[in-house]
């Protein structure tokens, strides 16, 4: 139709805002950055809702990536920030009720590795997304996250002594009535 299109799985082409993804099975969902030299943070998980979050590269939101990537408000380029969250609904805004006594539980898994540069900048997106996948399929293969997930399954109820407590957190989000 003529219209420009964006790029929008580079970060510095992002004009900024909320971005919620949904994979389609049978891939696993995995939300991943290369860097020029071809070294991959990925994260992997079993849950569908996803979310990319970036300040945007124009003004307000430049100064807060430039900030929030270490720079001092000097008004230096400092790098990008994103954000990458993943949730049992595909967006923040949809919620559901967890009734009393229930839980949810699922395996979230953070990885490094070094890849073909080439092809995770490849013009072609698919590309670069099949390289990652085929990483997956070798470094943290289904297999793996089911027995990590069941060993956590195992041990989700043992009891915490406070000898093994390392931080205790603040209650962000705890019920109050």
């Amino acid at each position: 139709d003529g219209a420009r299109r964006t790029d929008n799985s580079r970060l510095g082409n992002l004009l900024g805002g909320d971005f919620f993804l949904r994979i389609v099975a049978p891939r696993t969902p995995f939300v991943a950055h290369a860097d020029e030299h071809g070294h991959v943070h990925v994260h992997g998980h079993t849950l569908n809702g996803s979310k990319f979050f970036t300040w945007g590269q124009k003004g307000e939101g430049r100064f807060w990536q430039d900030f929030l990537a270490g720079g001092g408000g000097d008004g230096a380029r400092h790098g990008d920030y994103a954000e990458l969250q993943t949730g049992v609904a595909p967006t923040q805004m949809n919620t559901f009720a967890l009734p009393a006594g229930s839980s949810r539980q699922w395996t979230e898994w953070f990885a490094t590795f070094d890849g073909n540069a080439s092809a995770l900048h490849a013009d072609d997106y698919d590309v670069a997304v099949r390289e990652v996948a085929a990483w997956i399929g070798g470094g943290v293969p289904p297999e793996r996250v089911a027995a990590m997930d069941a060993f956590f399954r195992r041990h989700a109820d043992d009891a915490v002594r406070d000898a093994d407590v390392v931080h205790r957190g603040l209650p962000w989000g705890a019920l109050h009535q």
